[in-house]
């Protein structure tokens, strides 16, 4: 193996090779950020056709309508069926809830019904005005992003500049790393370096590789953890504060042990302890609220808030 890489003929392959690869991965950065500029473009005629087809009419409408009247009537309608796939899921889903509620008024507890109507429509409203604020800020961003980088101090770009080569020549040093312990498998490698400043450079380049590589291992747990404990909070049924009630029933705060009836569709509130231990304790917890199941067990217990055995 090692009389076949002293062969002038194999190193000229061998570097041809490593050139070739290079060139195709600058070619897959040129791909990638054309690919991104259009993926923006397309990003942005969508948020245009958001605005301009539903949710400027919508909050227009809906924003206006007296508390007396349906809030879903004629108007609302025709926008919702020829353009109701632009709404957010969530949103769609919610108004066609509220549309069955005005139509068909379900028989029952009438003081119930109007209260998780009315927080319905309440959660409409809002949610709509919130996602329209979004987009209109999401759209007019284009232009602040483009001025802002334009008007940017020298010091500034510099810093961003220094940032993008930092995490370029760690995703080079790792490329080239694997590369050479693959070939090591192959032949054995040595690099001897016998001149300081040489040696200073590299070890300052370690440290910046080192410190980048795990600032990016740490920041990729965290955002991984926040969606792993959102999607283990939902299932067991625990919520945070402002967080929109899933069904009628009663609560119980996991801080201070109160037991609170919230309404479907409303919002949870803070724990409302005013004991400074429990105040402190509800610093640590993000999901304050937490369905009780002994008190749901049946219409009954609901409502009087009573323990139900058996």
């Amino acid at each position: 193996m090692q009389e076949i890489f002293k062969t002038p003929a194999i190193i000229a392959a061998i570097i041809t090779s490593a050139i070739m690869a290079f060139g195709t991965i600058i070619q897959w950065l040129i791909a990638f950020t054309k690919s991104n500029i259009d993926t923006k473009v397309n990003f942005e005629n969508s948020l245009k056709e958001k605005l301009e087809k539903v949710y400027s009419p919508l909050v227009m409408l809906i924003n206006k309508r007296d508390i007396m009247t349906h809030l879903i009537e004629d108007e609302v309608k025709a926008i919702l069926n020829k353009y109701g796939f632009l709404l957010s899921r969530e949103l769609f889903s919610d108004i066609q809830e509220l549309n069955k509620l005005e139509s068909n008024r379900p028989t029952g507890d009438e003081h119930e019904y109007l209260i998780e109507y009315q927080n319905l429509r309440t959660k409409i409203a809002n949610q709509l005005n919130k996602e329209f604020s979004e987009l209109q800020s999401l759209y007019n961003n284009g232009f602040k992003i483009y001025k802002v980088n334009l008007l940017k101090p020298w010091y500034i770009k510099g810093i961003l500049f220094v940032k993008k080569s930092i995490l370029f020549i760690t995703s080079v040093f790792w490329l080239v790393f694997i590369s050479l312990y693959l070939l090591s498998k192959i032949k054995p490698i040595e690099v001897f370096v016998n001149k300081p400043i040489v040696s200073f450079i590299a070890t300052v380049l370690m440290i910046l590789i080192i410190l980048t590589t795990l600032f990016t291992i740490v920041v990729a747990m965290i955002k991984i953890s926040i969606q792993i404990e959102k999607s283990i909070n939902r299932k067991r049924k625990i919520f945070r504060p402002y967080d929109y009630v899933p069904e009628t029933g009663m609560y119980k705060c996991r801080c201070c042990n109160e037991e609170k009836k919230f309404y479907k569709n409303g919002e949870f509130t803070n724990c409302s302890s005013t004991k400074l231990n429990k105040k402190f304790l509800a610093i640590f917890y993000d999901y304050v609220w937490a369905l009780n199941n002994e008190h749901n067990g049946t219409h009954e217990s609901v409502e009087n808030g009573l323990n139900v055995s058996g």
